[in-house]
């Protein structure tokens, strides 16, 4: 089954998952391993996970703001989409503890907004992002597809790093 296939449950029910696969994709590892790369160019284990988890963020602000104003224009074309945003918010040496803790708590926040308010995965927003200058509708459904196909993506990521280094 596609991620499109899904009904709104399943969306709902693998997006409330993301946070225990976290921690099922980390489980038994030490600090210097979530330093492990596949190689010396791209990001270690902890850098994939704050990115995971940052750009959730991002997609529940524009959630949020879809949630209270369906329709409205969010403007996240100040996003650097590079390595910048991994550098500057240092990816590399930030502990991941607290980011993985408010993740869960803001996984439980925003689930418990969209069960309480009818259509919530039909409301959308207009958003601008940094490589399309043109405003885009998204669904609410959308978004949260996006997310679990980008939780997805990256978690492999994790794996091959696993599987390369025997963690």
């Amino acid at each position: 089954m596609s991620l499109s296939d899904l009904t709104d449950e399943q969306i709902l029910e693998q997006y409330a998952a993301l946070a225990n696969m976290l921690d099922e994709t980390i489980a038994g590892l030490g600090e210097a391993q979530l330093n492990r790369r596949s190689n010396r160019d791209s990001w270690s284990i902890r850098q994939i996970l704050h990115h995971i988890i940052d750009s959730d963020f991002l997609v529940q602000n524009i959630i949020l703001a879809a949630l209270g104003n369906s329709g409205c224009q969010y403007d996240q074309s100040w996003y650097q989409t590079d390595n910048t945003w991994a550098e500057t918010l240092v990816y590399s040496k930030r502990p991941l503890k607290p980011s993985i803790e408010l993740f869960k708590a803001s996984h439980m926040n925003i689930l418990s907004l969209i069960r309480e308010i009818p259509d919530a995965l039909e409301r959308n927003s207009q958003v601008r992002i940094e490589h399309k200058p043109d405003w885009q509708k998204v669904t609410i459904r959308q978004l949260f597809l996006s997310r679990l196909f980008h939780t997805d993506h990256h978690l492999r990521q994790i794996q091959e790093i696993r599987q390369k280094h025997n963690l």
